[in-house]
């Protein structure tokens, strides 16, 4: 008996290989629900958004969320992406709005924290107007970091998870992803 697991981003898909005289089943635990899967029956389970292999058969983890930071103060970016990768998340990083839309074109993202003032080209109003009017990424959340709080109204306006001023506490930020990725431990008094 043996398995094959196939992966891309949004999917696993197993099939167990072996006799059916012998059937048997396979408990695997995908995204909090768990899954029974039977010898010589094709499974393709929807990695959906958060979605995390959790188990397999006890140890393994799989798809993490990705998380794209634009933004041109290259010191922030890097203690957001040190503190995001510490925490488990895949991280990208782009200077600029058409960095940014490179990223996404190649690689699927969970959530977007994106500057208004960015490096060369697009600045941060313009990519977030972009993002927004393309079907295909229309849906992803963004967080919005700026010292302009007087955009903060607009940005709500158009859809914006959050917006936070600069300067601002690192950690309120990073409670506010794992609120929005459903990680908050839930306090009960």
């Amino acid at each position: 008996n043996w398995i094959s697991i196939a992966l891309d981003t949004r999917h696993i898909s197993i099939l167990i290989h072996g006799q059916k005289a012998k059937p048997f089943k396979l408990p695997v635990e995908v995204s909090g629900k768990r899954y029974y899967l039977h010898c010589g029956q094709p499974q393709k389970i929807s990695l959906k958004k958060g979605g995390k292999v959790v188990k397999w058969g006890g140890s393994l983890k799989m798809a993490q969320e990705r998380i794209l930071i634009v933004d041109g103060d290259l010191t922030l970016s890097e203690i957001l992406e040190d503190r995001l990768e510490a925490m488990g998340y895949l991280v990208d990083c782009a200077r600029n709005g058409n960095q940014a839309l490179d990223v996404l074109k190649n690689k699927w993202v969970d959530l977007i924290i994106m500057a208004i003032s960015l490096q060369d080209g697009m600045n941060g109003f313009q990519f977030f107007k972009e993002i927004k009017s393309r079907n295909e990424y229309k849906n992803i959340p963004i967080v919005v970091q700026s010292s302009k709080t007087a955009m903060r109204r607009t940005f709500e306006i158009l859809g914006a998870q959050a917006f936070f001023a600069k300067p601002y506490d690192v950690d309120l930020m990073l409670q506010e992803i794992k609120r929005y990725f459903g990680e908050e431990d839930v306090d009960s008094g």
